[in-house]
Protein backbone atom coordinates (compact mmCIF):
# COMPACT_ATOMS: atom_id res chain seq x y z
CA UNK A 1 0.00 0.00 0.00
CA UNK A 2 1.65 3.54 -1.17
CA UNK A 3 1.40 6.39 1.29
CA UNK A 4 -0.65 9.05 0.87
CA UNK A 5 0.45 12.19 -1.03
CA UNK A 6 0.37 15.25 1.13
CA UNK A 7 -1.20 18.59 -0.27
CA UNK A 8 2.77 20.04 -0.87
CA UNK A 9 3.41 16.81 -3.30
CA UNK A 10 0.92 17.87 -5.71
CA UNK A 11 2.37 19.60 -8.35
CA UNK A 12 0.67 21.79 -10.27
CA UNK A 13 1.89 23.03 -13.92
CA UNK A 14 0.30 26.31 -14.79
CA UNK A 15 0.38 27.60 -18.24
CA UNK A 16 -0.57 31.15 -19.68
CA UNK A 17 1.14 33.78 -21.77
CA UNK A 18 -0.33 36.72 -19.49
CA UNK A 19 2.23 36.78 -16.37
CA UNK A 20 -0.76 38.48 -14.37
CA UNK A 21 -2.72 35.57 -14.13
CA UNK A 22 0.37 33.21 -14.16
CA UNK A 23 0.91 35.12 -10.83
CA UNK A 24 -2.31 35.23 -9.41
CA UNK A 25 -2.87 31.62 -9.84
CA UNK A 26 0.49 30.62 -8.41
CA UNK A 27 0.05 32.83 -5.58
CA UNK A 28 -3.51 30.70 -5.01
CA UNK A 29 -2.44 27.34 -5.38
CA UNK A 30 0.79 28.26 -3.32
CA UNK A 31 -0.77 29.78 -0.08
CA UNK A 32 -2.92 26.35 -0.17
CA UNK A 33 0.29 24.33 -0.35
CA UNK A 34 0.87 23.06 -4.01
CA UNK A 35 4.06 23.03 -5.65
CA UNK A 36 3.53 25.48 -8.69
CA UNK A 37 5.51 25.79 -11.89
CA UNK A 38 4.87 27.59 -14.82
CA UNK A 39 4.94 27.83 -18.60
CA UNK A 40 4.07 31.00 -20.66
CA UNK A 41 4.86 28.97 -24.65
CA UNK A 42 3.27 25.82 -25.61
CA UNK A 43 6.40 23.94 -25.94
CA UNK A 44 8.11 25.09 -22.74
CA UNK A 45 4.72 23.91 -21.30
CA UNK A 46 5.34 20.28 -23.10
CA UNK A 47 9.04 20.14 -21.48
CA UNK A 48 8.08 21.16 -18.28
CA UNK A 49 5.46 18.07 -18.52
CA UNK A 50 8.12 15.39 -19.54
CA UNK A 51 10.63 16.96 -17.06
CA UNK A 52 8.55 17.49 -13.98
CA UNK A 53 6.04 15.65 -13.70
CA UNK A 54 3.38 17.44 -12.46
CA UNK A 55 -0.17 15.99 -11.16
CA UNK A 56 -2.13 18.43 -13.08
CA UNK A 57 -2.00 21.13 -15.71
CA UNK A 58 -4.04 24.23 -16.01
CA UNK A 59 -4.04 25.72 -19.70
CA UNK A 60 -4.88 28.65 -21.33
CA UNK A 61 -5.81 28.08 -25.50
CA UNK A 62 -4.40 30.74 -26.59
CA UNK A 63 -0.48 30.64 -26.06
CA UNK A 64 1.78 32.40 -28.48
CA UNK A 65 3.77 29.80 -30.49
CA UNK A 66 1.47 26.50 -30.14
CA UNK A 67 -2.41 26.73 -28.67
CA UNK A 68 -3.36 24.49 -25.85
CA UNK A 69 -5.13 21.95 -28.25
CA UNK A 70 -1.93 21.44 -29.89
CA UNK A 71 -0.29 21.25 -26.27
CA UNK A 72 -2.92 18.99 -25.12
CA UNK A 73 -2.95 16.56 -28.15
CA UNK A 74 0.99 16.18 -28.12
CA UNK A 75 0.72 15.59 -23.98
CA UNK A 76 -1.73 12.81 -24.76
CA UNK A 77 0.97 11.38 -27.24
CA UNK A 78 2.84 10.21 -24.13
CA UNK A 79 0.94 10.34 -20.90
CA UNK A 80 -2.84 9.54 -21.57
CA UNK A 81 -4.31 10.17 -17.40
CA UNK A 82 -2.88 13.34 -16.75
CA UNK A 83 -5.18 15.96 -15.78
CA UNK A 84 -6.03 18.63 -17.71
CA UNK A 85 -8.09 21.77 -17.40
CA UNK A 86 -7.98 24.12 -19.85
CA UNK A 87 -9.12 27.90 -18.82
CA UNK A 88 -10.00 30.35 -22.08
CA UNK A 89 -11.49 33.33 -23.28
CA UNK A 90 -12.74 31.10 -25.92
CA UNK A 91 -16.56 30.35 -25.55
CA UNK A 92 -17.74 28.74 -28.65
CA UNK A 93 -19.29 25.46 -28.33
CA UNK A 94 -17.10 24.08 -31.47
CA UNK A 95 -13.87 25.30 -29.40
CA UNK A 96 -15.20 23.56 -26.54
CA UNK A 97 -15.92 20.36 -28.20
CA UNK A 98 -12.87 20.81 -29.48
CA UNK A 99 -11.22 21.09 -25.81
CA UNK A 100 -12.42 17.89 -24.86
CA UNK A 101 -11.77 16.36 -28.58
CA UNK A 102 -8.10 16.75 -27.71
CA UNK A 103 -8.01 15.33 -24.77
CA UNK A 104 -8.94 17.94 -22.03
CA UNK A 105 -11.16 17.19 -18.38
CA UNK A 106 -12.35 20.44 -17.98
CA UNK A 107 -13.32 23.61 -20.31
CA UNK A 108 -13.40 26.40 -18.58
CA UNK A 109 -14.39 30.16 -19.46
CA UNK A 110 -12.81 33.49 -18.12
CA UNK A 111 -13.56 35.18 -16.36
CA UNK A 112 -12.49 32.13 -13.76
CA UNK A 113 -11.56 32.48 -10.17
CA UNK A 114 -8.95 30.35 -8.57
CA UNK A 115 -11.56 29.28 -6.34
CA UNK A 116 -13.53 27.66 -9.39
CA UNK A 117 -10.48 26.30 -10.85
CA UNK A 118 -9.81 24.79 -6.89
CA UNK A 119 -12.71 22.81 -6.82
CA UNK A 120 -12.40 21.32 -10.40
CA UNK A 121 -8.79 20.30 -9.34
CA UNK A 122 -9.88 18.76 -6.04
CA UNK A 123 -12.21 16.54 -8.02
CA UNK A 124 -9.63 15.33 -10.77
CA UNK A 125 -6.92 14.70 -8.01
CA UNK A 126 -9.76 12.99 -5.78
CA UNK A 127 -8.24 14.53 -3.03
CA UNK A 128 -10.27 13.40 0.02
CA UNK A 129 -9.78 12.41 3.70
CA UNK A 130 -7.17 15.09 5.68
CA UNK A 131 -6.49 16.44 2.67
CA UNK A 132 -9.66 17.38 1.63
CA UNK A 133 -10.46 18.60 4.83
CA UNK A 134 -7.05 20.59 5.12
CA UNK A 135 -8.00 22.50 1.49
CA UNK A 136 -11.54 23.72 3.23
CA UNK A 137 -10.52 24.56 6.87
CA UNK A 138 -8.05 26.97 4.68
CA UNK A 139 -10.52 28.14 2.54
CA UNK A 140 -13.18 28.38 5.04
CA UNK A 141 -10.70 30.60 6.47
CA UNK A 142 -10.18 32.82 3.79
CA UNK A 143 -13.91 33.48 2.29
CA UNK A 144 -14.74 35.99 5.19
CA UNK A 145 -11.14 37.51 4.91
CA UNK A 146 -10.79 37.98 1.06
CA UNK A 147 -13.08 38.82 -1.83
CA UNK A 148 -12.93 36.43 -4.29
CA UNK A 149 -10.22 37.18 -7.47
CA UNK A 150 -11.80 37.31 -10.90
CA UNK A 151 -9.48 36.70 -13.93
CA UNK A 152 -9.97 39.18 -16.77
CA UNK A 153 -12.65 37.72 -19.93
CA UNK A 154 -9.76 38.29 -22.97
CA UNK A 155 -6.51 36.87 -23.54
Amino acid sequence: MSAKKKIDEYKILIIDDNLNTLDIYRRYFEFYGFTVISAQKGREALSKVMRERPDIVILDVMLPDIDGFEVTKQIREFNTVLPIIMITAKVDHNDKIRGFMSGAHRYLTKPCSPDKVLKEIKKLLNLKGELLNELDKQNKQTESNSDTVELPPFE
